[in-house]
């Protein structure tokens, strides 16, 4: 068996960890869970509340409207700039104008002068109305190391300039409700996939991929290798049965979970336990992913 982390890098971990970079969703109605503690999101503290600089923009509204990525206009790819070209590494989660989070293995190891931000576009093969943006800084959460990488495995770019008012640009909200995970398992959410498409190449247009959320022991029954990437900034979810599950170059996608018509980001998909098949996916595999949740204040601290 071998310990899968969800991007394009390679590292060895335990035993082998390699990266994973890269419809219609059923989400739960979650009248029941949510209570009036303090809203988790570093930028504003309602959900329902302007989220970019002169604009009328909600956080959390997807776009219904539209097919592809732009209909969940908060994710972004993070690219890596290659000789006049621009090479897919993996996705990022929009939370403020200026503020985009992901999971640090994925950019633990460069520069922020050698990626770039990219957003507003339907598909990784059509770049003619991107509006891609350069990277000021990345903020690796100090818990973080490369060799455990399960434990507080998340990153916060800024970046060196403000998202332009669009309705296509979107953030999500960030999460609202029960910090404790007990109280959300069998919740149901959504994570988006690009998914290879054959020998690990990347799809151009993504999929929705539906999660239930697990506790930790019925994560830990389905297999026991899951419990070397547990930890207490972690979570664990399980892919729909017919679906194809999480696949390379998913590291940074969002577990999203949708109450009335916001969506909001509980936590970023950070590796899996299993061996993907042909098509570099992990169907019927559970999926760890880093629980924004436990680490809200050093996200808030760092949100611009």
């Amino acid at each position: 068996m071998v310990l899968y982390s969800l991007n394009f890098a390679a590292t060895v971990i335990f035993v082998i960890i390699v990266c994973i970079y890269g419809e219609n969703a059923v989400a739960v109605e979650l009248s029941s869970y949510l209570d009036n503690s303090e809203v988790l999101n570093p930028v504003k503290r309602s959900t329902g509340t302007k989220t970019l600089e002169n604009s009328n923009t909600i956080c959390g509204q997807e776009n219904e409207k539209t097919t592809g990525w732009s209909r969940f206009p908060w994710i972004v790819a993070i690219l890596m700039k290659d000789v006049g070209d621009l090479k897919y590494l993996c996705l990022g989660n929009l939370i403020s104008s200026k503020t985009v989070i992901a999971a640090a293995h994925c950019v633990g190891n460069i520069e922020s002068k050698e990626i770039v931000i990219s957003m507003n576009w339907n598909n990784l093969k059509d770049w003619s109305d991107a509006t891609n943006i350069d990277v000021e800084k990345i903020i690796l959460h100090p818990e973080f190391m490369i060799e455990q990488s399960s434990v507080a495995d998340l990153a916060v770019l800024h970046l060196k300039q403000s998202i332009p008012p669009k309705d296509s640009v979107n953030p999500i909200c960030m999460w609202q409700g029960p910090t404790d995970v007990d109280k959300i398992k069998d919740v149901s959410g959504a994570v988006i996939s690009w998914g290879p498409n054959g020998k690990g190449s990347i799809k151009s247009i993504p999929k929705l991929i539906n999660v239930t959320v697990l506790s930790e022991s019925t994560c830990i029954r389905s297999n026991n290798l899951v419990s070397l990437l547990l930890s207490n900034t972690t979570l664990c979810a399980k892919p729909e049965e017919d679906s194809d599950g999480m696949c390379i170059g998913d590291s940074g996608a969002g577990l999203m979970i949708k109450k009335g018509t916001t969506w909001m980001l509980r936590a970023i998909v950070i590796s899996i336990v299993g061996s993907p098949n042909d098509d570099g996916c992990y169907p019927n595999k559970n999926a760890i992913f880093t629980d924004t949740v436990s680490l809200d204040k050093w996200i808030r601290l760092n949100t611009l």
